[in-house]
């Protein structure tokens, strides 16, 4: 089932990959509808919006997250019923080292919206950085010309949703992330990948478009009960959605 050529109808895909001993090799080059009728909040409109330059973030911790929001003026406290607001900047790396935002090590909830990111082109420079990360979300973000527009690694429960990640080496990049869901984002135009990822258990990627990358439109490795449905992944460079999987260690 390989080949640019191949287009797949199916109700829902689901990839739930059992440890075996072979190496199954999964390719697809699709644009994948169904008549399943969700009944979740309808995408949010892409509109315009107006940024506010700000210098590159850094946090740490959940305590450098409480002192960074209060010194920004963030709005919220952290709660899943007040989560931390950063919303509406505009970060440029402008070819240097390091992220656009970069969150380490935190349980705290917080929003990232309606944000610019780009210019962070130096490996592994992304626009938004999360590692050891969970309970944020990720909303309605431009992330281009970076070497990677979203990067999670060892980031559990998180969204991202109706973020574009175009013009990048590699779109959205997961490592060893799990239980995430990732929706209604436009990671094409990459390089490289529209979204990769490996050692990524249990993740939900939803009405994605991934189309015209270098290579593959989504390409999971060393990934188990991994969700893709309605994903459009048409044009790309070798597959639509290729998924590789075999035993660790």
């Amino acid at each position: 089932m390989r080949g640019k050529g191949v287009n797949l109808i199916a109700g829902s895909l689901v990839f739930s990959l059992i440890l075996v001993n072979f190496i199954p090799v999964l390719t697809f080059n699709a644009h994948y509808s169904n008549s399943i009728i969700f009944l979740s909040k309808p995408e949010s409109p892409r509109l315009l919006h107006a940024y506010t330059p700000h210098d590159p973030i850094t946090i740490d911790g959940d305590s450098n997250f409480s002192d960074t929001a209060l010194a920004e003026g963030w709005a919220g406290n952290g709660s899943a019923e007040s989560p931390y607001v950063i919303d509406g900047l505009e970060i440029d790396r402008n070819g240097g080292a390091g992220h656009g935002i970069n969150i380490t090590n935190t349980r705290v909830h917080f929003i990232i919206s309606h944000s610019n990111f780009t210019g962070a082109t130096v490996n592994p420079g992304s626009g938004i950085y999360l590692n050891n990360v969970s309970y944020g979300v990720l909303l309605n973000n431009t992330c281009t010309s970076n070497r990677n527009g979203i990067y999670l690694i060892d980031s559990n429960f998180n969204t991202l949703a109706n973020n574009t990640c175009t013009g990048n080496v590699i779109g959205i990049y997961m490592y060893d992330s799990d239980f995430n869901t990732v929706s209604d984002n436009d990671c094409s135009g990459n390089s490289n990948y529209g979204m990769l990822q490996y050692y990524c258990d249990s993740n939900v990627f939803r009405r994605n478009i991934c189309s015209n990358n270098g290579i593959d439109g989504i390409h999971a490795q060393y990934a188990v009960s991994n969700i893709f449905n309605n994903n459009t992944c048409n044009g790309n460079g070798r597959d639509g959605i290729r998924v590789w999987y075999y035993p660790r260690g």
